[in-house]
């Protein structure tokens, strides 16, 4: 069966015309459906989407306006007891807006989310608590409770602080390990946690550059501690200061006891020997 009307298709890519504009800025301010823009406009939902968007319409088509003194003055008002969620619903604005216009007024003090206090700063006696109360390994929902402060709270503050419960203070080499913690790096080599800013090289140092500074001071620009003997362990004794510009004296054996450096040269002789005995063959 034939029908006489046929569907109209969206035209895709046709520019926007002056009275294409004027048409869809009084269907917006209507408050009319995106389906019935398209329609009347003869055009896709996203071309209708992406020019509003370049209009300057947000939510439900409602041009963007600026924030008016009666705005801030709530905004200033409800900070103190209410959450930006709820900010923002009385206000009829994004919680992200409402975010960016309380920084833009100055206020600092931000209410914690889900919650209507503000956050509440850290005093030298929360802190001897949170030391006391970790050390003697208590769990951290005592603690939260004792501190009046959430979970979240209490572990960033233990992080901060570098405080460890008994059951948690193990060797390893992350960030949470406690000061003093040892382990072995890559290289087979211990090392040492000796401060807690979160970055590996800094926080973890050498045992035995720790005790060889212990007794020597510094090590001086310029230069770095090898083994000498590097099967034996790396105590004072088979440490040796040299210069980076010395490593051919490690690469040659120069460190090694004056029996095994012969051994050495002697190899070297041997092989190089045999390597001409076989090119002339």
């Amino acid at each position: 069966m034939k029908t006489d009307s046929k569907v109209k298709r969206p035209r895709i890519n046709r520019p926007w015309t002056a009275s294409d504009i004027e048409t869809l800025l009084f269907l917006t301010n209507e408050k009319k459906s995106p389906d019935h823009i398209a329609t009347q406009l003869n055009r896709t939902k996203p071309a209708i989407f992406q020019q509003i968007k370049k209009l300057g319409f947000k939510n439900q088509y409602v041009p963007l306006e600026s924030w008016t003194q009666l705005e801030d003055e709530t905004l200033r008002r409800l900070y103190e007891t209410h959450t930006y969620r709820q900010i923002s619903e009385i206000l009829e604005r994004k919680e992200t807006a409402t975010r960016k216009r309380a920084k833009i007024i100055g206020l600092s003090n931000k209410p914690i989310k889900g919650t209507n206090e503000p956050r509440k700063p850290w005093s030298q006696s929360d802190l001897e608590i949170l030391n006391v109360m970790t050390k003697s390994d208590c769990r951290r929902s005592d603690i939260a409770a004792k501190l009046g402060r959430s979970l979240s709270a209490i572990y960033v503050a233990q992080i901060k602080h570098g405080l460890r419960t008994r059951s948690e203070n193990r060797v390893g080499r992350g960030y949470h390990a406690a000061l003093g913690a040892e382990t072995v790096d890559s290289h087979g080599i211990r090392v040492r946690k000796v401060s807690n800013t979160g970055k590996q090289r800094i926080d973890w140092k050498r045992v035995d550059v720790i005790e060889w500074e212990s007794m020597h001071g510094p090590i001086p620009d310029g230069h770095y501690l090898v083994a000498i003997n590097k099967s034996l362990p790396r105590t004072l004794d088979n440490l040796l200061l040299i210069k980076r510009n010395e490593q051919w004296k490690i690469m040659n054996g120069w460190t090694l006891p004056p029996e095994v450096q012969e051994i050495i040269r002697l190899k070297a002789k041997i092989s190089k020997v045999l390597n001409q005995q076989n090119k002339c063959s």
